[in-house]
């Protein structure tokens, strides 16, 4: 629920951002995130309770002592990483890729296509869980790297599927 919940707030981000930089230009969208952010920090602080000094950590103590297990640890970075490189290597490079010919994308289309790619990740966070009790954890993990792959492939497209040709439907089915 918290993957998914954190998709929802991606999957708003680039489009909000878009929509508010087309309307007041750069620093528009860093005021309204930073404001936000401000606004959250101090409702937080004002409504969370707050715990003592030597509570017991609960929860968080056994995944620390899962962590301590070499395997698990690296095993975890490296896919945390991987996704999360694998997402946001798009932040920084679709954009000019998309305000070129043949897309010619303005920022708020530009935001909708990054909005369709954490709807998948939201969708794929909800079905996860159930879905590797089915079929099992590496089947799922194989599937899903072959599923990034395969949206890389048609997000350029690639010059190895020479039969497509760049366009929005495309670009918006790899995302």
């Amino acid at each position: 629920m918290v993957e998914a919940l954190r998709g929802v707030g991606s999957l708003l981000g680039p489009l909000l951002g878009g929509f508010l930089y087309d309307t007041g230009g750069f620093a528009l969208p860093f005021q309204v995130a930073g404001g936000t952010a401000a606004l959250i920090g101090v409702g937080g602080f004002a409504l969370l309770p707050r715990s003592s000094a030597g509570e017991a950590p609960g929860r968080s103590a056994s995944i620390a002592r899962l962590l301590r297990i070499p395997a698990v640890f690296a095993g975890s970075a490296g896919m945390v990483s991987v996704a999360m490189i694998a997402i946001s290597f798009l932040d920084p490079t679709l954009q000019p890729h998309l305000a070129q010919p043949p897309y010619r994308l303005q920022p708020t289309s530009v935001g909708a296509l990054f909005t369709l790619s954490m709807v998948g990740y939201i969708l794929a966070s909800l079905a996860s869980g159930p879905l590797a009790r089915r079929v099992g954890d590496v089947k799922q993990l194989c599937a899903g790297v072959w599923c990034l792959a395969l949206a890389y492939l048609l997000l350029g497209p690639s010059p190895l599927l020479p039969a497509l040709r760049p366009s929005f439907p495309l670009a918006a089915t790899a995302m």
